[in-house]
């Protein structure tokens, strides 16, 4: 006995005595505690100069395994146990925050929560990219998508983290028809979307639409280039112009539709203050076409409507005619909405 106690000395005092150089195991005078290291133990607190395993032989400097299937894991919490970092492998697996207002990574009987964060930076270097490809109908694609404004369901979510206020966004089965690569689905079986991945298709949309517009532009330009055209080559003719044709021009006019642009229907309005032997309003499209006529039966001021549903939305350009003279042209632009 005296034996075992003696070796029991023997084996502490090499261990715990804080003087000793070579001792793995320090105590300082005030508590301190160092384990692995040779050098002074901290005053206060534990040092440890190595790895720590907790139900496992670590490979890292710190690591926790629990049972399978059991609750064990980690929890990091204050004294009031309001703040605190949990991971377990029950449900939730995961918890950062509050009890009242924390990230639930996962947990089958409360849904997603928000995150909030000052700037969210998404790694896109060129050098992680291979077999890169240029987007392709674009425009007919964001036509396509369908915003909407909504509530959130609280019979399927946690109704007390449910707030009455609407949001805005997209129906994911709608986005998964029109662009899947921004759809994926959780673990948990729900589809989710990446609203950053829609950008480059608005971005080319948006592209794709201004090369229309500066088409139509040109169309329009060439247009109203011809009929000057033909209005100089009238007013050029070596026949002598009649008293009625030389009143033409300065007396009859075209005024601009009402309202401009529309989406419902518009008034086109005239002013004819002579006599004529025939008189037409002409409608023609971009690229030339007449769509729709309007004969013009008396002199004097007059209108014609348009109703927007027998027009496709996009630019018009409208004539007047009178006896064979171009008195003047506009433009018109019929929206979807």
């Amino acid at each position: 006995m005296k034996k075992i106690f003696i070796s029991l000395s023997f084996l502490f005092s090499i261990l715990f005595y804080s003087n000793n150089s070579t001792a793995q195991v320090k105590v300082s005078s005030n508590g301190g505690l160092s384990v692995g290291s040779t050098s002074t133990p901290p005053t206060q607190g534990l040092y440890v100069n190595s790895r720590i395993g907790v139900g496992v032989t670590p490979t890292y400097k710190f690591e926790v395994k629990g049972t399978t299937g059991s609750s064990d894991g980690i929890k990091i919490s204050n004294t009031a146990n309001t703040y605190f970092l949990r991971m377990t492998s029950s449900n939730p697996t995961a918890e950062i925050g509050t009890n009242s207002d924390k990230i639930v990574f996962y947990y089958s009987t409360y849904g997603y929560h928000k995150i909030y964060a000052e700037s969210y930076t998404t790694i896109s270097d060129k050098k992680y990219k291979t077999d890169i490809k240029d987007l392709t109908q674009n425009l007919e694609k964001v036509k396509k998508i369908k915003g909407v404004k909504y509530k959130l369901n609280e019979d399927l979510l946690d109704s007390t983290k449910i707030s009455e206020e609407d949001y805005i966004g997209f129906i994911a089965q709608d986005i998964q028809k029109i662009i899947p690569e921004v759809v994926h689905q959780t673990p948990k079986g729900d589809l989710g979307i990446d609203y950053t991945a829609i950008i480059p298709v608005i971005v080319e949309a948006m592209k794709e639409q201004q090369v229309q517009i500066e088409n139509l532009q040109t169309i329009v330009e060439s247009q109203e280039q011809e009929l000057t055209s033909l209005r100089n080559e009238n007013k050029s003719s070596t026949t002598k112009p009649s008293a009625k044709e030389q009143t033409m021009g300065t007396e009859i006019q075209l005024y601009q539709n009402t309202p401009n642009p529309f989406f419902e229907s518009t008034e086109i309005k005239y002013d004819i203050p002579i006599s004529f032997e025939n008189a037409t309003l002409f409608i023609y499209n971009l690229q030339g076409f007449q769509i729709k006529s309007h004969t013009i039966e008396l002199s004097g001021n007059g209108s014609i409507k348009l109703n927007a549903s027998t027009l496709k939305a996009g630019m018009y350009i409208y004539s007047l005619v009178v006896d064979n003279n171009i008195i003047d042209t506009k433009r018109m632009i019929l929206t979807n909405n």
